[in-house]
């Protein structure tokens, strides 16, 4: 492995499974919250998102190391696994994974029903692929 923002680890099926059985409990609760906080639904969502493809990872016999930059690294490498066709998806990701960062640096809170949405929609539509990539 040439990454060096990954290190080898085992490939545990129960471990995975955890993960994206995690990645689904945020996106849950993410849904319960979105109208008595959508700063906090967002940031969930994005956690969901985050959480399924540490599994997803996981899956590929790696781990993300935790370094400055491990987030971005964690969505470079997903969109590598499962391919190009999920750009898209990855992209607001990547729009998401900034916001959060501004939310907890930079006082910024201001996430619009319709932003709301489309992060929930889009978690949605990612942990079913991944779903899908896992054979869960």
């Amino acid at each position: 492995m040439s990454d060096k923002r990954f290190k080898k680890h085992p490939y545990d099926p129960g471990q995975v499974k955890r993960y994206f059985e995690g990645a689904l409990r945020k996106l849950r609760t993410a849904e319960k919250i979105a109208y008595d906080d959508r700063e906090a639904a967002y940031q969930l969502a994005y956690e969901a998102m985050l959480k399924g493809s540490i599994g997803l990872i996981m899956r590929h016999g790696m781990r993300v190391r935790s370094i400055p930059g491990h987030h971005l690294a964690i969505i470079e490498m997903s969109q590598k696994i499962i391919g190009e066709k999920i750009s898209p998806i990855m992209d607001l990701f990547e729009y998401m994974r900034r916001n959060r960062h501004s939310f907890l640096y930079d006082d910024i809170s201001d996430i619009s029903e319709p932003e709301l949405k489309e992060a929930l929609d889009v978690a949605k539509k990612y942990l079913h692929i991944i779903k899908e990539h896992l054979k869960l």
